[in-house]
């Protein structure tokens, strides 16, 4: 985001996330969140941190926080990482994993995620198929999203009569709501499934 509005960064504004997710629910027939969780990789020795996480409980949301060195992806055996490398990027998709994994034991699930991460792909779809009464969605900024959720398909599969017509996860879109969640406005583009089965983005 920072990058396309040619800043050097831009904040999430998670009371207005908070509201605009309550929004989509209400606007989409589903169940009034009983949980809202945040998922953080922290360093538990920072206070403007514990600072962020204190915020966070203070507008609703849930914090589940872990040490930010436990997220890191290990390298192949035998590698060690280059003294001047920089540090990778960290990835809650395990934890994430685990926790849609719990939600198995419930007949009715109505999941909200946000989220870009296809490595959550698998573990959405098979609760998606598990749970009868079940609704699962992914909400994310449309350009921001890996290509592979619409390459794959995972946006068009409906398998079940059950589902009545909806995907088995379906896709609810921030772009819309970048200005007041973000700060900026994002151009409004929209994902095509040309020929040969790879997704682009075209601007309107």
């Amino acid at each position: 985001f920072a990058e396309r509005a040619g800043l050097k960064k831009v904040s999430m504004d998670f009371t207005a996330l908070k509201h605009v997710l309550a929004d989509i629910r209400r606007a989409e027939n589903m169940c009034v969140a009983s949980n809202s969780f945040v998922f953080l990789a922290t360093d538990p020795t920072s206070e403007s941190q514990r600072r962020f996480q204190t915020a966070l409980q203070t507008v609703g949301f849930e914090v589940d926080a872990v040490d930010f060195r436990s997220v890191f992806p290990s390298l192949p055996p035998g590698r060690s990482r280059e003294k001047d490398a920089p540090a990778p990027e960290v990835s809650l998709a395990a934890r994430l994993s685990y926790v849609v994994g719990l939600q198995a034991r419930h007949r009715a699930v109505e999941l909200m995620v946000v989220t870009h991460d296809f490595a959550l792909a698998g573990a959405l779809m098979d609760l998606a198929l598990r749970g009868a009464d079940s609704r699962i969605a992914v909400v994310f900024f449309d350009n921001q999203l890996d290509h592979r959720w619409r390459s794959h398909g995972i946006f068009t599969k409906v398998p079940l009569k059950r589902t009545s017509g909806r995907c088995l996860i379906e896709f609810f879109d921030l772009d819309k709501y970048a200005q007041q969640l973000v700060g900026i406005s994002l151009p409004h583009l929209s994902a095509i499934e040309p020929e040969g089965g790879t997704t682009v983005l075209k601007k309107l």
